[in-house]
C-alpha cells in the first residue's frame, strides 16, 4: 500500500504542476474513498482510478459503489522495492 499511496500522490502532484492537466482534470479524490481522478471539461463525466496491476485489485476497485464505467489505470511495483530492506 505504501507504494501505490506514493504512486497516486506522484500523479496528484504532476497534475497539480501543470495548467493544462488541471483544466482537465481534477484529483481531489486520492487518498479518499472515491475514484482518484474526475475528468473536467471535454473528460467530464470520466473517473479514474489507480491500482496495483492484478486481478485482485482491478476487481475490488470495479466492485465499488462507483466501479461502473471507471477507467482504472494500473501500476507494477517494482521487485527491489520493500518498505523495510
Amino acid at each position: 500500500m505504501q507504494y501505490g499511496h506514493a504512486v497516486e500522490r506522484m500523479l496528484r502532484d504532476g497534475i497539480a504542476s501543470d495548467t493544462l492537466l488541471l483544466q482537465m482534470y481534477d484529483p481531489r479524490g486520492i487518498g479518499r474513498r472515491g475514484p482518484d481522478i474526475f475528468g473536467l471539461g471535454h473528460a467530464a463525466g470520466m473517473t479514474f482510478d489507480i491500482t496495483a496491476n492484478s486481478p485482485g485489485a482491478i476487481g475490488a476497485h470495479l466492485r465499488r459503489p462507483y466501479g461502473p464505467g471507471l477507467i482504472i489505470t494500473t501500476y507494477d511495483r517494482p521487485t527491489w522495492f520493500s518498505l523495510f530492506p
